[in-house]
């Protein structure tokens, strides 16, 4: 991190996961931060579970940058609870269930390859307390999920307290003038204004060009009885515990659907997925549905504007948001203010303006 940075003033729109740690991250390093973000419960980030996760089931891969990330995370975000004086950190290694035999093939063949044995550990029974495994399943470790809104809110108490604004007003892209040095915003002059702004970048007169779209899901909280909840269960379907036998289960993916109103079918769609594994009593007790920004290339957008200087993007982070966030917000916190465009070239916006 650098030393003594000439402070400057930046305003970000949206304070969902992207722009809540990238203003923690602008603030670490002496920068001021003001936040303009119309509250929204059913925004991806209100509604997402934090799962983290190193391993990609599709072709047991691991994910992208994971040497970057994992197990970093957890210092990561360990060292913003302490800052923050809040517990939002959850560690649960995650059972990974096998459906058929050829998932217990391709998971063992990966645990004995080089890079993945330190995520990864067979368990070859077929059965784990109560749940039956014909195929059997395996460890997937340094896991665990962030508590999204405990983390927001307590960001966001940082963040008033130590002399940010925050304006809950819809953002109005009409009030913001080009200046020589930068841009004024309802009158209050900024060095740069970032985006982060979920779905709502699909209105954006800067940024709306860049191919974002639009994926609905839904997540249920379930009361289980008895079930171990010193774990995380996955097939495709998840469950992750909440404590006092409550639950958070998922997911459900629609492309291009920007509904967040919850249908009956989507949570059926989801339960049903579950009993075929899961021994235990499920009783629904709420859902949700929030349409999340997802990107073609899976790799989110990070970047300056190449025709309207001091304006940035950070978005389309996806599912993997709260493990993401926690490598890419410091590198992007260094690379405004510094200047050096210095971040992966996979995630580089100048593509889509040339």
């Amino acid at each position: 991190m650098m030393e003594n940075p000439i402070i400057k003033k930046y305003l970000i729109v949206g304070a969902g996961l992207a722009g809540s740690t990238l203003a923690i991250e602008l603030k670490k390093r002496k920068q001021r931060v003001d936040i303009v973000n119309q509250f929204n419960p059913n925004s991806s980030s209100q509604v997402a579970a934090g799962i983290f996760n190193p391993i990609v089931p599709r072709n047991v891969a691991r994910a992208w940058h994971c040497d970057d990330i994992f197990p970093q995370i957890f210092d990561y975000y360990s060292n913003w609870e302490t800052q923050l004086g809040s517990k939002f950190l959850i560690k649960k290694p995650t059972l990974q269930i096998h459906k058929i035999p050829n998932h217990t093939k391709n998971w063992k063949k990966r645990s004995r390859e080089k890079g993945f044995e330190k995520h990864l550990e067979p368990l070859e029974s077929n059965h784990f307390n109560e749940i039956n495994l014909p195929f059997e399943a395996a460890w997937c470790l340094q896991t665990g999920r962030l508590d999204v809104r405990h983390f927001l809110k307590a960001v966001r108490n940082y963040l008033e307290a130590s002399g940010s604004r925050w304006d809950e007003d819809p953002f109005n892209y009409d009030a913001l003038e080009k200046q020589d040095n930068g841009w004024l915003y309802n009158g209050q002059p900024y060095d740069g204004v970032i985006f982060s702004e979920g779905i709502g970048m699909l209105k954006n007169p800067y940024f709306k060009t860049l191919p974002l779209t639009p994926t609905g899901g839904d997540i249920l909280k379930l009361k289980i009885k008895t079930l171990d909840e010193r774990y995380t269960y996955k097939r495709k379907e998840w469950l992750t515990p909440l404590g006092n036998n409550e639950w958070l289960a998922g997911s459900t993916f629609r492309p291009g659907d920007l509904s967040t109103t919850p249908e009956k079918e989507n949570a059926d769609f989801i339960v049903s997925a579950l009993k075929e594994w899961m021994p235990y009593e499920l009783e629904l007790l709420d859902h949700k549905s929030a349409p999340r920004p997802t990107v073609g290339k899976l790799r989110p957008f990070m970047g300056e504007h190449p025709k309207h200087k001091r304006l940035f993007v950070y978005n389309g982070l996806g599912s993997k948001g709260s493990s993401l966030c926690s490598w890419l917000s410091p590198l992007y916190a260094e690379s405004i203010i510094t200047g050096d465009n210095s971040l992966p070239v996979e995630v580089n916006i100048d593509e889509y303006f040339t």
